[in-house]
């Protein structure tokens, strides 16, 4: 049990759950002459950093604009990444400090989980359910604002649903919605479902008003930002016109980067599903994974359904909320998006996780604990080795080398391509 442990076995089991996920991407970094190639959207974020150090503007080499509406994850993912990659003059560095600080988002994750239940195998179980999400260590490393988004999505939930400080859950829903603008989709469907369960266990409407001035306040910190954002960009452009262009691109960007607002409707949903898209590269069992870990949030609202609201179990709203963010954000993931990549179902897909190891029926192998507890560290051991073997068999031997549009955009030394960070001074705009 939780409660039995001392302080230094807690942060034994948090830093243990975080090297976990860093063991998994050693193989992807490029030390030790093994890596992934340079990818497009590592280079990118990283380059919004350095234009920030440099200019305070938000944007990359590739663009002409102060305020690049591509940059879709927020600027603080990127920060350490960025001063990592131009102190050392490698982007290796930079990835190392990205997988550092998302397996720590997700290590505090599994141990609020588990300080909810009192019981390390709730822990273990998110780790082990996380870690079979496939494409987990590839996109661990490009400093996206998935992981972030997820963590202060979820520390949201706990602050309305569990602790009730609606302000705190105001300022990580700002954030998750800062790291990942699709957060807001999650946020939406966590409160709603709260509300709809609320409406259904009530004998009057008493719980109608402090519902609304609870959510509001919930999602005051929203707002806010994007005033704070727009009026930083108004102040720093040049002109009213350059800034009404830009408010224009992000925009526009919005409804057609992957959000399915505007999707073009001649390419049928199961054409990319299956052909059109990299969800559709998969091999069946990763589709396999996909589709049974969506279907936990779904499960646990099953198990939970003969619960009644009014004992007020922290534990139960708080699966409320969590199954409400998944599902929304599987359902946009599914049926709107317009590219179905695995990173953007991320978000989903992590709370569905933290949803499943809630819900697990502990009590029924009270008995069994202690074995359960070492059957479910091998377990995530095993899936922890067999992922590190996949990286290492998949780089071993083959040169790391820059994607074709890293190349194009002059990321990368096309006559000698490497993980070398290449220095631009965005003044020169």
């Amino acid at each position: 049990m939780l409660k039995k442990d001392s302080s230094l076995l807690n942060w034994v089991w948090f830093f243990g759950t975080a090297l976990a996920v860093v063991f998994i991407s050693v193989p992807h970094l490029g030390f030790f002459g093994i890596g992934r190639n340079l990818f497009i959207d590592e280079v990118v974020n990283i380059d919004a950093a350095v234009s920030f150090f440099q200019r305070g503007w938000i944007t990359n080499r590739s663009s002409t604009k102060a305020f690049d509406e591509w940059i879709s994850s927020g600027l603080l993912t990127s920060v350490f990444p960025a001063l990592g990659t131009l102190v050392s003059g490698s982007y290796k560095w930079g990835r190392l400090i990205s997988v550092f600080q998302n397996a720590l988002a997700l290590s505090s994750v599994a141990w609020l989980l588990s300080f909810l239940t009192r019981e390390r195998a709730t822990q273990l179980a998110f780790l082990g359910l996380v870690l079979l999400i496939p494409a987990l260590p590839a996109s661990l490393i490009y400093s996206q604002g998935e992981f972030l988004s997820f963590t202060c999505l979820v520390w949201g939930l706990y602050f309305y649903s569990v602790r009730k400080r609606f302000w705190v859950s105001s300022l990580f829903f700002a954030l998750a919605v800062h790291f990942k603008l699709i957060a807001i989709v999650d946020i939406a469907g966590g409160l709603f479902l709260l509300g709809v369960f609320q409406a259904k266990d009530a004998r009057n409407l008493k719980w109608v008003r402090p519902y609304f001035v609870n959510s509001l306040k919930a999602v005051a910190g929203i707002p806010l930002l994007f005033a704070v954002s727009q009026l930083y960009q108004f102040l720093w452009l040049s002109s009213v016109q350059e800034y009404l262009d830009t408010a224009r691109a992000f925009t526009g960007f919005f409804f057609s980067a992957g959000s399915g607002l505007n999707a073009p409707t001649s390419v049928s949903r199961w054409q990319k599903l299956t052909a059109l898209s990299e969800f559709g590269a998969y091999q069946w069992r990763s589709k396999l994974i996909f589709v049974l870990i969506s279907l936990i949030p779904i499960a646990a609202l099953w198990k939970s359904k003969n619960q009644k609201l009014k004992q007020n179990d922290p534990i139960f709203l708080f699966v409320l909320g969590l199954a409400g963010a998944s599902i929304f954000h599987l359902l946009w993931w599914y049926f709107k998006s317009d590219q179905i990549w695995i990173r953007h179902g991320f978000i989903g897909l992590f709370v569905a996780c933290a949803c499943g190891a809630l819900v697990l029926p502990l009590e029924k192998f009270r008995r069994y604990l202690p074995q359960l507890r070492i059957v479910m560290l091998l377990i995530c051991v095993g899936i922890v080795l067999m992922k590190f073997r996949s990286g290492y068999k998949e780089f071993y031997g083959r040169p790391i080398g820059c994607e074709a549009d890293v190349m194009q955009f002059q990321f990368c030394d096309a006559k000698n391509p490497s993980l070398e960070f290449h220095p631009y001074r965005f003044d020169s705009k």
